[in-house]
């Protein structure tokens, strides 16, 4: 999806095909050729390099949990903090609340994740 959220994805795929911006989603960008002005992707559903010319450039890194966190017993097996996605206290220790991008809940790991989630444990 172009967004984590599924009503702000629906109105920002409309706006890019309204605006004519082509959407290259599962492609994570491998090689940048400066001088060129070609990106490089690999498409994870069938490994296909792709090379795109380009005069503007915007990739959203893949997030990553920090290390400490997934270093740590607080993580799952992704590295995230592994917590109740609907009350986001941690499954084992339940002196433990996480919101935001480190945790584990299927929301994006945006400001708006965060904002949504705020009022559950404040």
């Amino acid at each position: 999806m172009i967004f984590g959220v599924k009503e702000y994805a629906l109105k920002l795929e409309k706006i890019a095909l309204d605006r004519g911006v082509e959407l290259n989603p599962y492609n994570n960008l491998i090689k940048v050729d400066k001088n060129k002005h070609i990106a490089t992707f690999k498409n994870v559903q069938n490994n296909n390099i792709i090379e795109y010319p380009y005069n503007l450039l915007h990739v959203v890194p893949k997030h990553n949990p920090p290390s400490f966190i997934a270093n740590s017993n607080l993580a799952d097996k992704d590295g995230y903090v592994d917590v109740n996605k609907y009350s986001l206290q941690h499954v084992r220790y339940k002196n433990i609340f996480s919101i935001g991008d480190s945790n584990n809940c299927p929301t994006s790991k945006t400001a708006s994740g965060v904002f949504n989630q705020f009022p559950i444990v404040s």
